[in-house]
């Protein structure tokens, strides 16, 4: 019998009983599905931690390329160092500046080779001079062909 709408339910002498047939809360626990979900399981953890890995190893493999760049090259891109983890950002900044000190020395050692090789032209020139006015022919080419080498190598550095 259903009770009708306007009548009030007293439960205040008894309990309510509530029945679930088990098998539509949950589904059967066979082998087969527990491997299936088992598989699963590993699988899509798997795909998880392999994406986990690649994010976490990418900022190294950028200053692995940076600095093989620079080993091959001269020259490396400029590594971010305003995103990611703060190792990593330490790092990342500490090969800018490395890169940027051994550029400033790569040119001042271009300036001072060029000055070096610009103050040794003038001697040089003079001792070409005197060699060619040598009386002894042999001692005369063998010194001009020296001064020669010497020349082109100073020159080399001027560029």
């Amino acid at each position: 019998m259903r009770p009708q709408a306007n009548q009030k339910k007293d439960f205040s002498r008894g309990s309510l009983k509530i029945c679930f047939s088990v098998s539509t809360l949950a589904p059967p626990f066979t082998p087969l599905y527990l491997a299936v979900n088992s598989v699963l399981v590993v699988v899509l953890s798997s795909i998880i931690i392999l994406t986990l890995v690649r994010q976490m190893n990418r900022p190294l493999r950028r200053l692995q390329n940076a600095a093989n760049s620079y080993s091959k090259t001269g020259k490396a891109p400029y590594l971010d160092t305003n995103h990611g983890p703060l190792e990593i950002r330490q790092v990342n900044q500490a090969f800018n500046h490395m890169v940027y000190t051994l550029e400033q020395t790569e040119r001042d050692r271009q300036i001072m080779l060029a000055g070096i090789s610009h103050d040794l032209r003038t001697p040089l020139t003079r001792i070409r001079l005197t060699a060619e006015m040598l009386p002894d022919e042999f001692f005369r080419e063998g010194l001009i062909y020296d001064v020669d080498d010497m020349d082109a190598k100073t020159y080399a550095y001027e560029k």
